[in-house]
């Protein structure tokens, strides 16, 4: 299956000597930050600044007073509270920020994740009538709620209130008119009714600014701890990095490397995974730290994340640690061989598949799924729809990720009357489906779907070409450290090396390749995690034009290739 691949140098029509001028930056800021659409004044001040002053006012976000109403009543009376969170990285901390709240307003309070593929996402019935057993008056939903409006509506029958603190898109009927759960209190920025102007936070942040105004409300201040875990599931849940959501990673981010981090927990994993606390990013976060917690979900129960984050027992914090590092070795393994397999038989097969890969496989986990899916979206540059077993032996599971130019939560929805549940937005989405019903639904997307090649072309945008390879130097990387934290909305700078001359590659396992790139006489390190087939294929002393980012690895500069174009 051939990969088409071009590399574009971005170019707009800001005045960068403007810009250069009336911020008092230098060209490469200016230029980096013109490429990410920053290019007003205040907006640029905002994106370079890590100032609380920039967080919007809480008491905007519709029903927060209403709700700590409702606690407040209930702790008076000593009620019992249930904490219902999810289990990815996101639910987890809005989970423990809600947790830990609730237990410094000496709450009657307990939390319930529900198991991934026992359970699925969300409130259902069976739970509501397990919840509602053990006497629990008041069910807070966090990062789920919004399209639990059956199983809402069943808990209010039972007599529970509920409150729900969410970020996900609200239900919609045939008239695509918004249809609310029958909850008590809905705190969502998304819902027709808020008035709240940033629309793009995730849940764990809902939740440290709901807990902010309860903490003011008692005249007490809000632990340090709480926005670095709002800011860890920013990252993790993928939302957009600008204004908000880019001010509370970073304010999370820089309170760990100046060690501001209390929680014994976190810093226990940190440490477990050989993370510097004072050179943390936000790559050890999106691809370490998140991948621990999002494991515990994926072999076991995310339980154990919490958990690890409630505890103030250090050694119970490390022996945690170590069983979430250990999860996750395994999750990685497992991930690993599915990977392999399916490229080893597109290798034997040669495959060459035109519009959009449906794989079917027994064996793979559920909770792997989506993992294997991104990755072979990634690696072919095509939708990808991975399907699995569940639990019932006539029905099978979708992970979906898709590409730009295809939306798949639109394709799907066309088939919709197929699906037993169904859910997610462009990029990505999920649904269960018969069996019996498979070979319909994927003769007719593959029949459907007819593009050009030009759609599969995996474009890697370059922000600057580096003219001479003295410029690749601390001071460069200190003007690309400004624009961290890095992700969606800010992606990592690209920078291209036109005619590098490489003197030596050396391999080693079989998951990433370091490198030595030699250009007039100076020597640059680097590494690579991806294009080992390409890499293998050069010979010594060889020309190539190399796309790459800049990294500080034990106190040297270092280039990770992104790309390489051979003479």
């Amino acid at each position: 299956m051939k990969i088409l691949q071009q590399w574009k140098i971005i170019e707009n029509d800001t005045n960068i000597n403007l810009m250069i001028e009336t911020l008092k930056i230098d060209y490469i800021t200016a230029k980096l930050l013109s490429n990410r659409n920053i290019r007003t004044k205040n907006n640029a001040i905002e994106f370079l600044s890590s100032n609380k002053k920039f967080l919007n006012n809480y008491s905007c976000l519709k029903d927060v007073y209403k709700a700590i109403e409702i606690i407040e009543d209930y702790i008076k009376k000593n009620k019992k509270i249930m904490v219902f969170g999810d289990y990815d990285v996101d639910g987890v901390m809005s989970c423990v920020i809600l947790c830990k709240t609730l237990l410094d307003m000496n709450a009657n309070v307990d939390f319930y994740i529900p198991l991934r593929e026992t359970d699925g996402f969300g409130l259902n019935k069976n739970i509501v009538k397990k919840i509602y057993d053990e006497k629990i008056d008041l069910i807070i939903c966090c990062d789920n709620g919004m399209a639990a409006i059956e199983e809402i509506g069943y808990a209010k029958k039972l007599g529970i209130k509920v409150i729900i603190i969410d970020h996900h898109e609200s239900s919609l009927d045939n008239n695509d008119k918004e249809i609310l759960p029958g909850a008590d209190a809905i705190i969502n920025p998304k819902q027709e009714s808020c008035d709240y102007y940033f629309k793009f936070l995730c849940a764990a942040s809902i939740c440290y600014k709901f807990s902010n105004e309860f903490y003011l409300k008692r005249n007490l201040k809000i632990p340090e701890d709480f926005i670095i875990f709002a800011s860890i599931a920013t990252l993790c849940d993928v939302v957009l990095l600008l204004k908000e959501n880019r001010t509370i990673t970073k304010i999370g981010i820089n309170k760990i490397n100046s060690r501001k981090l209390k929680n014994p927990g976190l810093l226990s994993l940190i440490k477990e995974n050989k993370i510097s606390e004072e050179n943390l990013n936000a790559r050890d976060i999106s691809f370490v730290i998140g991948p621990c917690i999002n494991a515990c979900g994926r072999l076991d129960s995310a339980c154990s994340a919490v958990k690890l984050l409630l505890t103030d027992d250090v050694d119970e914090a490390k022996k945690l640690s170590k069983y979430i590092f250990n999860l996750n070795s395994k999750r990685k393994k497992i991930t690993n061989d599915i990977y392999s397999k399916f490229l080893l038989e597109f290798d034997k097969t040669n495959n060459d598949i035109k519009n959009i890969l449906i794989i079917y496989d027994s064996n793979t986990p559920e909770s792997i799924s989506g993992i294997v899916a991104g990755r072979l979206k990634e690696k072919f540059n095509r939708p990808v729809i991975f399907l699995t077993n569940t639990l019932n032996e006539n029905i099978i599971k979708a992970s979906c990720r898709s590409v730009e130019n295809y939306n798949i939560f639109n394709e799907l929805s066309n088939y919709k009357d197929l699906f037993l549940k169904f859910g997610g937005h462009a990029m990505a989405a999920g649904f269960s489906i018969y069996k019996k019903d498979l070979d319909y639904l994927r003769s007719n997307l593959e029949k459907n779907y007819i593009f050009n090649n030009k759609d599969f072309i995996n474009e890697i945008k370059i922000d600057i070409e580096i003219k001479n390879i003295d410029e690749i130097n601390f001071e460069l990387y200190k003007k690309i450290k400004r624009l961290e934290p890095f992700g969606n909305g800010n992606p990592e700078p690209l920078f291209i090396l036109k005619s590098a001359h490489i003197n030596k590659i050396n391999f080693f396992k079989n998951n990433f390749t370091v490198l030595e790139i030699i250009l007039k006489n100076k020597k640059i390190k680097g590494i690579c995690f991806e294009n080992r087939e390409t890499l293998d294929r050069i010979s010594k002393n060889r020309k190539a034009d190399i796309a790459f980012s800049l990294e500080l690895y034990q106190k040297n500069i270092q280039i990770r290739v992104k790309n390489v174009f051979y003479h």
